[in-house]
């Protein structure tokens, strides 16, 4: 299966909550007509029925706001589970080789280069084991051990890889400054046009240098900077507490059909609303 993405946000025809609301009734009486016809308008509109089970046709549909209120998950996208910089790191390394820069350069360079955070690539973890020989293979490792090689190989394209691949090594310090936004928490909200820009120009190169990793996760990343324009400040500030487990509850309630979607089960100061948010700042 091929995917296609564009970049270019003016062009995009999004879902508005009422649009969806719509497209769910009428998969709900496909269904209700016939099986074949439910899994065919399934298929085509890319939204999963599950015999009616779910918050987009519940009745908390109307105060969820699905899609609207998606969250992206950045972690997911980008560096864990096939994400985009797991494409991009290996591709990037296959490349190198076929310019005569081999990948026990990087290995070495690896264990020599220490990151901000104080973290060397282990020599038990070799590159050239985790560099799958593929055009539209991912490196497999976890999320910790994407943003750590990152961080090295953005460091090794400047030292090695300008010459050969100026525009591999573009894309890649692309890729590490929207790292960092995304690590500064709360802070990225000050800087959301420029990781917009950011996330403008890795999304064209890579499409340019990478067309066999064109997979959904490189659309879902290039939405970040407008996903996190929208979320209330009260919520970039739960992960401050033990908030994400309470939300991963609440949302694990929900998506198994339940409509008693319980609002305490948040913080009590975050329900407090901005007056609650500022008193988590202040401590």
């Amino acid at each position: 299966m091929q995917h296609y993405t564009c970049g270019d946000t003016s062009l995009w025809d999004e879902w508005t909550h009422e649009r969806f609301q719509d497209a769910c009734a009428g998969l709900a009486r496909s269904f209700g007509e016939s099986a074949e016809r439910g899994e065919a308008l399934e298929k085509q509109l890319g939204v999963y029925y599950n015999g009616g089970v779910g918050v987009a046709f519940g009745g908390n549909a109307a105060v969820c706001r699905v899609p609207e209120t998606v969250l992206l998950d950045a972690q997911h996208c980008i560096w864990a589970s096939g994400g985009v910089a797991q494409f991009e790191l290996n591709q990037l390394l296959r490349e190198a080789e076929t310019r005569g820069v081999p990948i026990r350069a990087a290995q070495e360079f690896a264990q020599l280069v220490v990151p901000a955070g104080g973290q060397r690539w282990p020599s038990t973890r070799p590159l050239a084991e985790r560099v799958l020989r593929s055009r539209s293979a991912h490196m497999k490792g976890f999320a910790a051990e994407m943003l750590l090689l990152t961080s090295i190989m953005v460091a090794f394209a400047d030292a090695a890889l300008e010459e050969v691949m100026p525009a591999h090594v573009a894309s890649l310090r692309f890729l590490y400054t929207v790292q960092v936004l995304v690590f500064l928490g709360d802070g990225v909200l000050a800087h959301l046009e420029l990781l917009e820009e950011l996330l403008a120009a890795h999304h064209d190169l890579c499409l340019n240098l990478y067309s066999g990793c064109v997979k959904p996760k490189l659309h879902y990343m290039r939405h970040l900077a407008k996903r996190l324009s929208a979320i209330p400040e009260e919520y970039q500030l739960l992960q401050r507490r033990e908030a994400p487990q309470k939300a991963q509850a609440v949302g694990t309630h929900v998506l198994r059909g339940n409509d008693d979607f319980v609002v305490e089960a948040w913080p009590d100061d975050v329900c407090a609303g901005p007056q609650g948010a500022k008193d988590i700042r202040e401590r």
